[in-house]
């Protein structure tokens, strides 16, 4: 599901991070490890008790 939306918004999500980080780049560098990362991330299940 957060890697769909991260695909799905990538182009607005690195203009984003790019103006807060200064580089295009590094804005890059940051979403594609941050979607390795979510690939990598064990499914969680649901919130038993969110209070």
């Amino acid at each position: 599901m957060l890697r769909s939306f991260l695909a799905d918004r990538y182009d607005d999500l690195k203009q984003r991070l790019s103006r807060r980080l200064g580089s295009a780049e590094l804005a890059g560098d940051a979403l594609q490890d941050t979607y390795v990362r979510l690939g990598r991330a064990e499914v969680a299940g649901a919130v038993q008790s969110p209070a």
